[in-house]
């Protein structure tokens, strides 16, 4: 019944906002061109050689596209229909569709582009410009509520190394970026609600299903696995005195809930895209999906299917420069040197080396998921590593939360 009312509630979403008026959306995509014009495809803020300084308005343009071509059509809905013109970067074929106003002759069935309903909504009020105003304002808000879950259901150490570890991925591109902002929006409300539903073990994996669903249905692909991982990291610190089996047992449980909402929401937009329209979309998604696991053979894209090699390019975006290795060993140096502080205030702690690292090896089980998940899909991590290498972010926090909870094993329970 879960699933059933989310994929009504998905459809319905995306034919509402099909109805809207489309002359004024039209004339806002028509001035956010000149913006992506000015700036191209993939232009660079702060600093002209940081990879993850990168914006990614090849697909923002494309957003926008398919957003603007859902005008009052079932058909463009379920096949995320845009317009594409030969020779013609995605920004100049928006540009031409919005002078032009011709049909939309190109789709991009195999995701849902739930993105179409919030951006078609934003637009009939203001233009790109805007929306990234208004995307920044709800980004900081909501790793602020963030923050302040973490530090009302933990302590400050926690909400603390939660902040750092998204500082780390620069939220200041995340934050005015459609398609980067996705996940992190996704992941700070689930942190958020997250309280509300761990008390009963039913009820948190209903939750972690419907984040699953909510994840494939929104986002472009960038890097969904952290909408499970941060607030599953709040669930085991709120249960720090939960034995570890029945940790394990909880996240194995829940992991499989959000990757079932996450294949079953997939499936079912390919399902219903066959259904209602004369594509048949499962070929082009599994083709797609054989081309980035590897198992469909390409030979330029050969040298991006080595996990060696994504994990290389992650490390890569992330320490591209001395700044940023400054900033990782920082903070390495810096929890280190306040957990030792901690236990000299403490020195009746005594506790078994091998416990406390049984003990908080639960954290970094949840950090080798993102590990998990750069190995699976080497090929797109490689790519695209500029924007797929946040995806590193709850391995970051939980790697931190292994070594304060090893190093202060008494202060892992909440308030």
């Amino acid at each position: 019944m879960i699933f059933l009312t989310i994929i009504l509630v998905a459809t319905a979403l995306l034919f509402v906002s099909s109805l809207l008026p489309q002359d004024i959306i039209r004339e806002h995509v028509d001035e956010s061109c000149e913006q992506l014009m000015i700036e191209g495809l993939y232009f660079r803020s702060y600093d002209y050689r940081s990879r993850s300084s990168t914006f990614d308005n090849f697909t923002d343009a494309l957003i926008l596209n398919e957003s603007y071509s859902m005008n009052r059509s079932w058909e463009a809905l379920w096949k995320n229909a845009h317009y594409s013109y030969n020779d013609l970067s995605p920004i100049e074929a928006l540009k031409q569709a919005v002078n032009s106003e011709s049909a939309p002759n190109g789709t991009y069935s195999r995701y849902w582009g739930g993105f179409r309903a919030v951006y078609r909504t934003l637009l009939t009020v203001m233009n790109y410009m805007e929306i990234r105003r208004f995307l920044a304002f709800m980004i900081f808000s909501l790793f602020i509520l963030a923050m302040y879950t973490f530090l009302k259901n933990t302590n400050a150490t926690y909400a603390a190394l939660f902040g750092l570890s998204i500082i780390c991925v620069k939220p200041e591109i995340i934050s005015i970026s459609m398609q980067f902002s996705c996940c992190f929006i996704i992941a700070f409300l689930a942190i958020y609600l997250l309280p509300y539903f761990e008390s009963k073990r039913e009820r948190l994996l209903y939750f972690f299903f419907t984040i699953g669903c909510t994840t494939q249905y929104f986002d472009f692909y960038t890097c969904p696995i952290i909408t499970f991982s941060f607030p599953f990291i709040l669930y085991i610190a709120i249960h720090s005195e939960d034995s570890l089996k029945t940790k394990y047992t909880v996240l194995a449980k829940s992991a499989t809930s959000w990757l079932s909402g996450y294949l079953l929401m997939w499936l079912a937009k390919l399902t219903l895209t066959t259904m209602f329209t004369d594509e048949n979309a499962f070929i082009n998604a599994f083709n797609s999906v054989a081309m980035r696991l590897g198992t469909k053979k390409i030979e330029e894209l050969s040298y991006t299917n080595s996990p060696v090699q994504a994990m290389r390019s992650v490390w890569m975006v992330l320490s591209q420069f001395k700044a940023d290795k400054l900033i990782i060993f920082g903070l390495i140096f810096g929890l280190t040197a306040y957990c030792l502080l901690q236990r000299r205030k403490q020195r009746d702690i005594k506790n078994n080396m091998l416990d406390s690292v049984k003990n908080a090896s639960i954290y970094l089980a949840v950090a080798a998921l993102s590990v998990v998940w750069f190995i699976i899909s080497a090929s797109p991590t490689v790519i695209h590593s500029y924007f797929q290498y946040r995806t590193i972010t709850p391995a970051i926090l939980g790697g931190c939360l292994f070594w304060y909870s090893f190093l202060c094993p008494s202060n892992q329970t909440s308030n």
